[in-house]
Protein backbone atom coordinates (compact mmCIF):
# COMPACT_ATOMS: atom_id res chain seq x y z
CA UNK A 1 0.00 0.00 0.00
CA UNK A 2 0.88 3.58 0.16
CA UNK A 3 1.94 6.15 2.77
CA UNK A 4 -0.97 8.77 3.05
CA UNK A 5 0.05 11.93 4.47
CA UNK A 6 -2.08 14.41 5.88
CA UNK A 7 -1.23 18.25 7.05
CA UNK A 8 -2.43 19.46 10.43
CA UNK A 9 -2.57 22.86 11.28
CA UNK A 10 -0.35 23.30 14.63
CA UNK A 11 -2.25 25.73 17.49
CA UNK A 12 -0.90 26.83 20.75
CA UNK A 13 -2.04 28.18 24.03
CA UNK A 14 0.57 29.30 26.10
CA UNK A 15 -1.61 30.12 29.17
CA UNK A 16 -2.06 26.30 29.82
CA UNK A 17 0.38 25.14 32.77
CA UNK A 18 1.13 21.94 31.58
CA UNK A 19 3.40 21.68 28.53
CA UNK A 20 0.81 18.55 27.06
CA UNK A 21 -2.18 20.69 26.74
CA UNK A 22 -0.46 23.39 25.38
CA UNK A 23 -0.67 22.23 21.48
CA UNK A 24 -3.61 21.40 19.08
CA UNK A 25 -3.31 19.45 16.07
CA UNK A 26 -6.03 19.95 13.79
CA UNK A 27 -6.29 17.98 10.73
CA UNK A 28 -7.17 19.68 7.60
CA UNK A 29 -9.97 18.25 4.67
CA UNK A 30 -13.02 16.82 4.66
CA UNK A 31 -14.08 15.39 8.58
CA UNK A 32 -16.17 11.48 7.82
CA UNK A 33 -17.12 11.46 11.68
CA UNK A 34 -18.78 15.21 11.56
CA UNK A 35 -20.48 13.84 8.30
CA UNK A 36 -21.95 11.30 9.63
CA UNK A 37 -22.37 11.77 13.18
CA UNK A 38 -23.02 15.39 13.25
CA UNK A 39 -24.31 16.35 16.67
CA UNK A 40 -22.36 13.75 18.44
CA UNK A 41 -19.09 14.92 16.88
CA UNK A 42 -19.20 18.27 17.99
CA UNK A 43 -20.69 17.08 21.45
CA UNK A 44 -17.35 14.92 21.49
CA UNK A 45 -14.84 17.47 20.46
CA UNK A 46 -16.22 19.87 23.33
CA UNK A 47 -17.86 22.22 20.50
CA UNK A 48 -20.75 23.36 22.84
CA UNK A 49 -21.75 26.85 20.84
CA UNK A 50 -21.29 24.85 16.81
CA UNK A 51 -23.56 21.66 18.50
CA UNK A 52 -26.21 23.86 19.86
CA UNK A 53 -26.43 26.01 16.40
CA UNK A 54 -26.72 22.30 14.90
CA UNK A 55 -29.19 21.43 16.69
CA UNK A 56 -31.34 24.66 16.49
CA UNK A 57 -31.06 24.69 12.55
CA UNK A 58 -32.35 21.01 12.28
CA UNK A 59 -34.88 21.80 15.27
CA UNK A 60 -36.19 24.90 12.89
CA UNK A 61 -35.61 22.92 9.52
CA UNK A 62 -38.30 19.97 10.90
CA UNK A 63 -40.51 22.33 11.80
CA UNK A 64 -40.83 24.28 8.30
CA UNK A 65 -43.37 21.31 7.29
CA UNK A 66 -41.35 19.81 4.42
CA UNK A 67 -41.85 16.77 2.49
CA UNK A 68 -39.47 13.90 3.60
CA UNK A 69 -37.65 13.94 0.94
CA UNK A 70 -36.88 17.55 0.66
CA UNK A 71 -35.80 17.65 4.66
CA UNK A 72 -33.81 14.62 3.55
CA UNK A 73 -32.14 16.42 1.43
CA UNK A 74 -32.05 19.36 3.12
CA UNK A 75 -30.78 17.53 5.76
CA UNK A 76 -28.24 15.54 3.88
CA UNK A 77 -26.50 19.17 2.52
CA UNK A 78 -26.09 19.90 6.30
CA UNK A 79 -23.95 16.77 7.14
CA UNK A 80 -22.44 17.49 3.88
CA UNK A 81 -21.72 21.39 4.74
CA UNK A 82 -20.53 20.13 8.82
CA UNK A 83 -18.08 17.40 6.84
CA UNK A 84 -16.63 19.96 5.26
CA UNK A 85 -16.07 23.02 7.68
CA UNK A 86 -16.02 21.17 10.85
CA UNK A 87 -11.71 21.28 11.10
CA UNK A 88 -12.63 25.33 10.26
CA UNK A 89 -14.85 25.26 12.93
CA UNK A 90 -12.44 23.49 15.64
CA UNK A 91 -10.08 25.70 14.73
CA UNK A 92 -12.16 28.94 15.40
CA UNK A 93 -13.34 27.33 18.90
CA UNK A 94 -9.75 26.83 19.11
CA UNK A 95 -8.86 30.81 18.55
CA UNK A 96 -11.64 31.56 20.92
CA UNK A 97 -10.22 29.70 23.60
CA UNK A 98 -6.71 31.51 23.49
CA UNK A 99 -5.19 29.24 21.21
CA UNK A 100 -2.70 30.92 18.21
CA UNK A 101 -1.85 29.55 15.13
CA UNK A 102 1.87 28.29 15.00
CA UNK A 103 2.36 26.55 12.13
CA UNK A 104 1.59 23.79 9.40
CA UNK A 105 2.93 19.89 10.03
CA UNK A 106 2.50 17.28 7.41
CA UNK A 107 2.44 13.66 8.72
CA UNK A 108 1.25 10.13 8.60
CA UNK A 109 -0.55 10.60 11.47
CA UNK A 110 -1.43 12.66 14.55
CA UNK A 111 0.74 10.92 16.72
CA UNK A 112 3.85 11.70 13.63
CA UNK A 113 2.41 15.37 13.59
CA UNK A 114 2.74 16.39 17.33
CA UNK A 115 6.11 14.17 17.51
CA UNK A 116 7.44 16.75 14.30
CA UNK A 117 6.17 19.68 16.18
CA UNK A 118 7.99 18.84 19.36
CA UNK A 119 11.32 17.80 17.36
CA UNK A 120 10.55 21.48 15.43
CA UNK A 121 10.12 23.01 19.13
CA UNK A 122 13.65 21.61 20.58
CA UNK A 123 15.78 22.61 17.59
Amino acid sequence: MFNRTHIYTVHENSNKPDPADRTELVREGFSWGAFLFSALWLLWHRLWLPALAYLLVVAVITRLGLSPAVLGVVQLGIQFALGCHANDIKRWVLENRGYVLRGVVCAESPMMAQRRVLEAQCA
